[in-house]
């Protein structure tokens, strides 16, 4: 098995935490099943959610650029 390190800001950390309880579950059994559900998904929804949101921040990005 592999173990991967991540740093995040802490207020995502605590948030993690708090959703992870939430669940009844440690923040990297939380994460962990979280990655399954990713890589479990169907590539074309992953897509369809991408294109989705960059469509909807399409003017945000091109302000930004």
């Amino acid at each position: 098995m592999t173990k991967i390190t991540i740093q995040i800001e802490d207020n995502k950390a605590q948030a993690l935490r708090e959703k992870a309880k939430l669940y009844g579950l440690d923040p990297e059994q939380f994460l962990a099943a979280s990655v399954e559900n990713l890589i479990g998904r169907p590539d074309s929804d992953f897509e369809e959610a991408a294109l989705r949101v960059l469509s909807k921040n399409k003017e945000l990005y091109h302000r930004l650029s």
